[in-house]
């Protein structure tokens, strides 16, 4: 029965490994994307676009998040103007990129919401701690190098699922100190996700944002941009498999149960013996050795249960990298309920052969012995 409920649990863990990765690089079940043709994004514009999605998307318990990224610079003030200092990719957002992605904030804080333009605040990963500092220190970014930098504070280290270093910063206050960041043509990439809508539903959203912004339908193609349900149905083989070794080991409890209650019987034949000659019935003696295997099985199942929750709920949460995005496993109960089913089920059939046995003694044989 230990067994069902870790073989479960593992499937879970490793199942939320696998979906943990694409939900940390590309989007969570289930994101759109569009490219919406805005053209040059203004303060002004980037206001109205942000009020249409936070009425379209965030009220009807989505989330959104517009997201470009630029070739700038990011350094130390004193380093900013060198010549040798390498260009950064920066990417700019409004929104909740979080909300889309799994983007688990290691240390500091999210950025500020969209209208807290003052001051500008930096998120970086893991590898761009490395690089430009953690958090409290003072960068000067530069989004578009056609422009003179701005200063920014770190403000949260994020595990963004990438080795390379990454820095993150509020789209509206990119235009609030650098008006014009995008060139001519370009635009963020819109990302709605909504944890429990249909595609067809965020579809609508999508329609509805559009409509609200006058933006030609035409020139935009919205599709399904993770791909969680793919991975999960790749998943399920494995599952099966998990499933299938279940199986095994409660074929094998099974087995161990009749030869340790055949065992038992030989062990008590005198006993039974006895009480059948002070008037035992049968039944009685079938019944008291069923019951026999019957406690024990169930005795065991609750140990395993017990286990197993303090495996699950204690030792897996700090087994856990938080780096790689994943939640803490919760407690398989339907699991745990099946494994104690399964385990009375397998003492009934493991001791049904011996109590049998037990049941049929010759009684005058056993006493001539």
């Amino acid at each position: 029965m230990l067994s069902i409920v870790l073989i479960y649990t593992a499937g879970a863990v490793v199942r939320d490994i696998f979906v943990a990765t694409e939900e940390q690089k590309d989007g969570r079940a289930v994101t759109f994307e569009a490219t919406m043709p805005f053209g040059v994004l203004s303060q002004q514009r980037t206001r109205q676009v942000i009020a249409v999605l936070e009425r379209r998307v965030v009220a009807q318990g989505g989330a959104y998040a517009l997201v470009s990224s630029v070739a700038g610079r990011v350094g130390h003030p004193e380093l900013i103007g060198s010549a040798g200092l390498p260009d950064a990719t920066i990417t700019l957002i409004a929104g909740r990129l979080d909300g889309v992605r799994r983007l688990p904030v290691l240390r500091g804080r999210w950025l500020s919401a969209d209208k807290a333009i003052y001051p500008a605040q930096l998120l970086v990963n893991q590898a761009g701690a490395g690089l430009y500092g953690g958090l409290g220190t003072s960068l000067e970014i530069q989004p578009t190098l056609h422009q003179p930098p701005y200063e920014a504070r770190i403000v949260g280290v994020i595990a963004d699922g990438d080795t390379t270093p990454n820095v993150y910063a509020s789209l509206t206050t990119a235009l609030a100190f650098r008006p014009v960041v995008f060139s001519s043509g370009d635009a963020p990439d819109l990302f709605i996700h909504h944890p429990t809508a249909p595609d067809s539903a965020i579809h609508g959203l999508i329609d509805n944002v559009e409509t609200d912004l006058s933006v030609d339908p035409t020139q935009v193609e919205p599709h399904r941009y993770d791909r969680v349900a793919q991975l999960l149905a790749n998943l399920r083989a494995t599952q099966r498999a998990f499933l299938g070794v279940a199986v095994i080991a409660l074929a094998v409890a099974v087995i161990g149960m009749l030869n340790i209650g055949l065992a038992s019987v030989r062990e008590r034949s005198r006993e039974l013996v006895i009480r059948r000659a002070v008037g035992a019935t049968r039944a009685r003696v079938f019944g008291l050795v069923l019951l026999s295997a019957v406690t024990i099985g169930v005795l065991s199942g609750l140990v395993a249960v017990a286990i197993a929750l303090a495996s699950v709920l204690l030792v897996i949460p700090h087994l856990l990298d938080p780096a790689r995005a994943l939640n803490d496993p919760a407690f398989p109960w339907s699991a745990a309920i099946a494994g104690l089913a399964a385990a009375i089920g397998a003492a009934v059939l493991g001791g049904a052969v011996p109590a049998f046995t037990a049941s049929r003694i010759d009684v005058a044989y056993a006493l001539r012995d």
